[in-house]
C-alpha cells in the first residue's frame, strides 16, 4: 500500500496534465493568434491560471490529500498555464519578420515590452486576487436555513411592535 501512495501523485499529475493541456488548447482555438500578434489567449490563460492557483492554495490545498493538490496544482494548472508560449510570442513581437518567417512583418519592440509587462503584472495581480478571494471565502460563513428563519421571525416581531 505504501508503494501505491508514492505512485498516486504521479498519476494525478499526469491526468491533471491532460486536462489542463486540453483546456489550454480549447482557449487557444477560441482565441487564435499567429506568431507576431498579441497573444490574447496566452495572456488570458496565464491570468486565469494564476487566479485559480491562488484559490487552490487557500481553499483546496489545506483540505485535500497531497496527491489531489499535486494533480490540481502541478497537473491541471501547470499544464494549463504557459510561460514558454508567452515568451515565444514576446520574442516574435520584438523580432518581427525574423521570428515569424514573414519578411513583411515589422518588428515592434514596444509592443513586445507592453505584452511582457502586461503578462507579468496580470499574472501577479490575479494570483494575489485568487489568494485574497480564497481568504475571504474562508472567513465567510453562509447562513443556514435556521438562521434565515430566525431572522424572519425577529423581523416579524419587530413589525408587530
Amino acid at each position: 500500500m505504501r508503494r501505491a501512495a508514492g505512485v498516486l501523485p504521479w498519476i494525478s499529475v499526469a491526468v491533471g496534465g491532460l486536462i489542463g493541456s486540453a483546456a489550454r488548447l480549447g482557449i487557444d482555438l477560441l482565441l487564435p493568434h499567429s506568431l507576431g500578434e498579441v497573444p490574447w489567449s496566452t495572456l488570458l490563460i496565464n491570468a486565469l491560471g494564476s487566479f485559480t492557483l491562488g484559490l487552490l492554495v487557500t481553499l483546496v490545498h489545506p483540505r485535500v490529500p497531497g496527491w489531489v493538490a499535486s494533480g490540481l496544482g502541478v497537473g491541471v494548472l501547470g499544464s494549463f498555464t504557459t510561460f514558454s508560449a508567452y515568451a515565444v510570442a514576446v520574442v516574435a513581437l520584438a523580432r518581427g519578420g525574423a521570428a515569424t518567417g514573414d519578411p513583411l512583418a515589422a518588428a515592434d519592440p514596444w509592443q513586445a515590452v507592453l505584452v511582457l509587462a502586461a503578462g507579468l503584472l496580470s499574472s501577479i495581480f490575479f494570483a494575489w486576487l485568487g489568494l485574497a478571494s480564497g481568504r475571504v471565502a474562508i472567513r465567510y460563513k453562509p447562513l443556514t436555513a435556521e438562521d434565515v428563519l430566525r431572522e424572519l421571525d425577529a423581523a416579524d416581531e419587530r413589525d408587530e411592535e
